[in-house]
């Protein structure tokens, strides 16, 4: 009787089983990729009792930790609300092996696009829902006999698909151009907690000394890179549209509020103001303060490209340190020296 069953089947009912199994074990396999808690009901199996190893997995660049005590998932705590006393007091982890433990615990701080392969793409493209439903009508289009048809089909469907990975990768690939690449950070303090509140103390006071003498200051944010000077020279220039235009001193005697002749300026007014600025020379042009460009060229002086100044009537030369705004001098200074 066993003789004649097996004598009964031929070769298109073997191939109609053959087929039948292996669409079973394709729609499994697929069923592991579409569902997740089909994957674990097929794959995995629970387990009891506590481990001591710890338990974590990484999700979209997130790490989830398990907590035997509360018998749930949390994501990775980072060391990011402490108080300010706490990141004050912080001297770094000391040692390359506590560097390397805070390394495997929280990662490097980088943040990267993950660039996958075409043929990744392709096959998740390939194992989504829709193409594989469409697949298997081609497949019954095919026990038609247009069956070249349902080929065609077949075909475009596949190259529509690589068309689709083919865009994702370009779009990955503009993303990871766009990514700005990182940079080196370095801190450095060494200023005092009180030299802002100095520094707009000493700017409003000099302020409203300058307007009891009657001069009005154009720049107050200025005032600090003076310096320290004993005495005090106050320019008058005219100011025309853009242009400033040297007009004379004042305060250097009671009888005359102006004096419009640099020949009769004391010598080392003139070398003071030739020496006290903050002019440079950029591409061989000088630049800066057009206040002081035009002082320079008032009282007759130029400067050159090696930080020197000389008057254009008789040949003297002077040579400038200039000591910009510091924490130790708390003001801009100059040192000039005749050679």
């Amino acid at each position: 009787m066993a003789a004649q069953v097996f004598e009964s089947f031929d070769f298109l009912d073997a191939f109609i089983i053959l087929g039948g199994l292996s669409a079973v074990h394709i729609l499994v396999f697929l069923f592991t990729v579409w569902s997740v808690d089909f994957k674990c009901f097929i794959q995995y199996s629970k387990v009891t009792g506590s481990s001591t190893d710890e338990i974590y997995f990484d999700f979209r660049k997130l790490c989830f930790i398990y907590s035997n005590e509360k018998n749930t998932l949390f994501k990775l705590p980072y060391p990011s609300k402490e108080t300010f006393g706490y990141y004050l007091k912080s001297t770094g982890h000391g040692t390359e092996a506590k560097v390397q433990v805070a390394a495997e615990k929280w990662g490097r701080n980088v943040f990267e696009y993950p660039q996958p392969t075409f043929q990744k793409l392709m096959k998740e493209n390939c194992m989504e829902p829709f193409f594989v439903f469409l697949v298997f009508c081609v497949g019954l289009w095919c026990l038609d006999e247009y069956w070249y048809n349902s080929l065609f089909t077949l075909f475009m469907m596949f190259m529509f698909e690589s068309t689709m990975a083919k865009s994702r990768l370009k779009t990955l690939s503009e993303l990871r151009h766009v990514r700005v690449d990182s940079q080196m950070l370095m801190a450095y303090r060494l200023f005092p907690t009180e030299l802002p509140m100095e520094l707009s103390i000493a700017v409003n006071t000099s302020l409203i000394a300058l307007a009891r003498c009657g001069i009005f200051c154009t720049e107050p944010f200025r005032i600090p890179f003076a310096g320290k000077m004993v005495n005090s020279l106050p320019l008058k220039l005219n100011l025309c549209f853009d242009l400033h235009v040297f007009s004379g001193v004042g305060g250097l005697s009671d009888e005359i509020d102006l004096e419009t002749d640099t020949k009769k300026v004391p010598t080392r007014t003139l070398e003071i103001l030739a020496s006290c600025h903050a002019l440079v020379f950029v591409d061989n042009k000088l630049v800066g303060d057009p206040l002081e460009k035009a002082t320079i060229k008032g009282i007759e002086w130029t400067y050159k490209s090696d930080e020197k100044a000389m008057p254009k009537k008789y040949s003297i030369e002077f040579v400038f340190a200039p000591h910009h705004l510091g924490p130790e001098l708390k003001s801009e200074s100059v040192s000039s020296a005749l050679i």
